[in-house]
């Protein structure tokens, strides 16, 4: 038998004996069904319950189909074009070798990486000898590559089964998978010339502006690939990145995002856009917006704001077309608690060392007794504030749902740190 407690109990008892059965009881009961009944049958719950939020209604209906025509496009172009624009991207030599770049990479390969290393360093090595004369790291570039390309191995299986990701997996209380590059692109003439080909253009980069922009160059690149190649590693990126960078660069990957689920939807067959009738409030909202925008005295300021709530809002539509599953729920809203993490050190760091802290948030004549106020890496005081009020509770849900007693203390840190 279940041990409830003396109150538990206590209350049990009044609750089953005197009040389940009183006439005060029933009376409110059906006070309640009867306002109940009428506010489902009303106009007003029709309009937005059935007509906007259930799934399939909002798409049917008028205002449904208006807001929804750019999805049910796309979809038609699939339909009639999709097989012959997939064909054209999987039998482009672009495309290909980018893919060839894209595996190398996640695999961390390093006879690529090295053949890469040695191009960029050879290509690099030559313009620096002719405009500037230092060649001191060209020479280790070429060194270090040689030393890999000894190497045919895929350092990543190497990382299943070591300790530091054992750690953050039981930490976290997921499992990763290792499954994301294909074989056959790690190896054979191609994969060698691919390396050859972006190592030199690296390289001339290098030589001709910086060393730091030819590795920009190359990590954009790969960035640039993955997103378009996964949409879910630009989603799982941008959420992570989003309190961190600046807003700008977010609605960048916002928008990148938005254009590897079109490529994804014009050419895979089948692709069907989920819409829902909180979708149709986005994009009425958005409507909303472009009016006034259009409207506006200042039309042409007001349009690069629209332009951020555009790339802001459609990442919904982003992420419920692409999180389908139960495991990509539980590691995306585990990356919103990490980033939430990242932010919430920094700004314990902030408050202790005082980096970069201003007073301009402080009203000295009012709240004399507050000395410093931190923001962390968004800028304002209350802006954090609203973040960590979005990522309390999904760390706390995480907290309750882990089953492993270590993650449950990872996951509980959050909250502790806030009341920090």
């Amino acid at each position: 038998m279940k041990n409830n407690g003396y109150f538990l109990t206590f209350w049990g008892f009044l609750w089953n004996r005197f009040i389940k059965n009183s006439a005060v009881y029933r009376v409110l009961c059906a006070v309640y069904d009867f306002i109940s009944d009428k506010w489902k049958e009303s106009f007003i719950t029709g309009l937005f319950r059935k007509a906007f939020f259930a799934e399939e209604t909002a798409a049917k209906s008028i205002i449904g189909k208006i807001c929804f025509s750019p999805f049910r496009l796309i979809e038609w172009i699939q339909k009639k074009f999709g097989a012959k624009l997939n064909a054209q991207k999987d039998n482009s030599f672009l495309v290909r070798s980018c893919k060839y770049y894209l595996h190398n990479i996640l695999a961390l390969n390093l006879r690529f990486i090295g053949i890469f290393l040695v191009s960029a360093s050879l290509a690099s090595f030559v313009i620096s000898l002719v405009l500037h004369g230092g060649i001191k790291l060209e020479i280790i570039g070429i060194c270090l590559g040689v030393v890999l390309c000894l190497f045919k191995v895929n350092a990543t299986d190497f990382l299943k089964s070591s300790v530091i990701i054992k750690f953050v997996e039981k930490a976290l209380g997921t499992t990763f998978s290792f499954d994301f590059y294909y074989l056959t692109k790690c190896g054979g003439i191609k994969s060698i010339v691919c390396a050859a080909v972006f190592g030199v253009i690296t390289g001339i980069i290098s030589g001709l502006v910086s060393p730091v922009l030819a590795v920009a160059f190359a990590g954009g690149l790969w960035f640039l690939f993955m997103v378009l190649y996964k949409v879910e590693f630009g989603v799982f990126v941008t959420l992570f990145l989003a309190p961190i960078i600046p807003t700008m660069a977010v609605v960048a990957l916002s928008l990148l995002c938005l254009f590897s689920l079109i490529v994804r939807a014009v050419t895979t067959r089948k692709f069907e856009f989920k819409t829902d009738g909180l979708g149709l409030m986005i994009i009425l909202m958005l409507g909303i917006y472009l009016v006034s925008t259009v409207t506006s005295f200042a039309m042409f300021k007001s349009a690069q704001i629209w332009a951020v709530y555009f790339a802001f809002m459609v990442f919904y539509f982003i992420v419920i077309n692409t999180v389908k599953t139960k495991k990509q729920l539980m590691d995306i809203l585990t990356v919103f608690c990490l980033s939430g993490l990242l932010v919430c050190l920094y700004g314990i760091l902030q408050y202790i060392f005082g980096w970069n802290v201003t007073q301009a948030w402080i009203d000295e004549e009012m709240f004399e007794d507050i000395k410093m106020r931190i923001y962390s890496t968004l800028e304002n005081p209350n802006v954090l504030g609203e973040y960590i009020l979005l990522v309390l509770p999904v760390a706390i849900s995480l907290m309750w749902k882990k089953k492993d007693v270590f993650s449950k203390i990872v996951y509980g840190w959050l909250p502790f740190r806030v009341q920090f």
